[in-house]
């Protein structure tokens, strides 16, 4: 008998342990996706073959573009075929299995023609210039014909290479059988401010100081995002910054990123970011110069941005970084259950019910949006709110009076402290919230917007109007216009009260390429349903 329970057991012993093996997952191996180029230059109607590799997937490799009105895509398994539109900038990507490989492709027109059409060139650096689009033999030639005492210059086949040797300025040409194109050259004496940092071909490059942080760069990431991408600077794509290591200029580094795709210009922010621990929120430069090159500093959204100007593609402009707008080095909130208050005078006679208060940020994994409404408590005179907040959270508050908007603006976001209770006094408003608003009713109408060829209105799949819509608002509308004579679009609906808009072009896929209309939007005036816009 004991036999014979001894003899059950280890049979039940050898299935239990075979169905705990049999049902063990597999640990599966780490997937990669890489693409044989990461850049690439082609003409209007030129193709160019993409070839990613997959380790550790059988999953079809989806191709994508960014941008179909200038580059296309046609996928074949791990193959694709890049087809070029019209001139701008396109990010082509693969995703396979959650990871994504990115070629830039840049696509000029298909006149020959010199690029960069101008370039400066620091005495004892060098420059390249190359030619596009030729057909046979290209006679090159600079004017004046001698130029020695300024550069010395070297044609080879599609390329002239430009060393400085003094301060000056001289064209180089370069003639195709009838054809004739120029380059605006500028020799420069090298700055002491800043270091010589060579340009990258039919990219942007920003050269900056970084101020000192007192976590060093050895856990920060800095990186560039702006118009020229539209996606935020967690964004695995952002462009990141590479130090220069060098000795004489420390604190250097520098980013290089491609035009906004639809001309030369693009425009964006240098960011600072923790590499890791807790919170990956990215601050931004606040006081900062351009020391030289196509570059200017604007307004953008309550802060300061760099606006790459015509002939910054193939060019370098310096910047020197003072502060930023926040403390990168500093530890950031979890995510989790938040307690707000916000205190601020109210003048006599303004009833609080009229008031909305509500608190819009963004923080790990989030675009900026409305996070909750603040209540007001008459026996503390203070408004307060319990919110759930992601990671690295940063916010601001926007006060509504009767339907009046007037953002709270201090030059920073305000920061969420590390044990998620904050409390924020004597709130100083960009301007007086509490002013009787005009309000221009909503109606029925046509909006008619003229836009300039050069916009590319013609190559978008879908042109839609899009505005302070309650529904389907601003990067969501799909309010489709309609296409006159002499480059008009029209739209006939619905707008709501103090109507403000814009026009967005879509691509095939649907996603957003372009956002047309002043920086401000368009403000009805309750009269006026017709604009003209210019994209030169």
């Amino acid at each position: 008998m004991k036999t014979k329970r001894s003899l059950f057991y280890a049979v039940l012993f050898g299935v239990i342990t075979l169905l705990t093996f049999s049902c063990k997952k597999e640990e599966k191996a780490e997937v990669s996706l890489t693409l044989d180029k990461a850049t690439a230059t082609l003409s209007v109607g030129e193709t160019a073959a993409l070839t990613a590799t997959v380790v550790n997937s059988t999953d079809a490799v989806v191709w994508t573009s960014s941008n179909a009105a200038v580059a296309t895509v046609a996928g074949n398994g791990n193959n694709a075929t890049v087809t070029a539109v019209a001139a701008g900038a396109a990010d082509i990507k693969a995703t396979v299995a959650g990871k994504e490989a990115v070629c830039k492709v840049t696509v000029i027109s298909k006149e020959f023609q010199l690029q960069p059409a101008t370039i400066t060139v620091n005495v004892g650096a060098n420059g390249e210039v190359a030619a596009f689009n030729a057909e046979g033999n290209i006679d090159w030639a600079t004017e004046p014909a001698d130029v020695s005492a300024i550069a010395t210059v070297a044609f080879a086949g599609t390329k002239a290479t430009i060393t400085g040797v003094s301060e000056g300025t001289f064209k180089i040409k370069a003639t195709n059988g009838n054809a004739v194109a120029y380059s605006d050259v500028t020799i420069k004496a090298e700055s002491v401010d800043h270091p010589t940092v060579a340009p990258t071909a039919d990219m942007i490059t920003i050269a900056f100081k970084a101020p000192e942080l007192s976590c060093g760069y050895n856990d920060i990431v800095i990186n560039m995002f702006g118009n020229f991408q539209g996606n935020n600077p967690d964004d695995p794509d952002a462009p990141v910054a590479v130090s220069l290591n060098d000795p004489n200029y420390p604190g250097w580094f520098k980013v290089v990123f491609p035009s906004n795709g639809g001309g030369a210009t693009a425009q964006g922010k240098l960011c600072p970011r923790q590499s890791s621990g807790a919170g990956t929120w990215s601050y931004q430069n606040k006081e900062f110069e351009i020391l030289e090159g196509p570059g200017e500093r604007v307004s953008d959204m309550g802060s300061d941005a760099i606006l790459c100007n015509e002939g910054s593609v193939s060019g370098v402009i310096y910047v020197n970084v003072t502060e930023w707008s926040g403390d990168p080095c500093s530890e950031t909130n979890p995510a989790g259950t938040a307690s707000i208050t916000c205190q601020f005078d109210i003048p006599e006679g303004v009833n609080t019910d009229d008031i909305t208060l509500t608190v819009e940020g963004m923080g790990d994994g989030q675009t900026w949006g409305k996070v909750a409404d603040l209540t007001y408590d008459e026996d503390f005179n203070s408004w307060s709110a319990v919110a759930e907040v992601p990671a690295a959270f940063v916010f601001k508050f926007v006060i509504s009076y009767k339907g009046g908007k007037n953002v709270y603006q201090s030059g920073d976001n305000n920061v969420m402290p590390v044990n998620l209770t904050v409390n924020v006094t004597d709130v100083e408003w960009d301007s007086d919230p509490f002013v009787e608003p005009t309000v221009i009713p909503g109606g029925t109408g046509t909006f008619t917007i003229t836009l300039g060829d050069a916009c590319g209105a013609a190559s978008a799949a879908k042109v839609c109007i899009t505005g302070n819509f309650a529904e389907e608002s601003w990067g969501d509308s799909q309010r489709q216009m309609t296409a006159g004579a002499n480059g008009a679009w029209s739209w006939t609906g619905e707008y709501p009260d103090n109507f403000e808009y814009k026009v967005i072009f879509r691509d095939s896929e649907g996603a957003v390429t372009s956002w047309i209309g002043p920086d401000a939007n368009w403000v009805f005036d309750g009269e006026t349903f017709e604009q003209e816009w210019s994209c030169e």
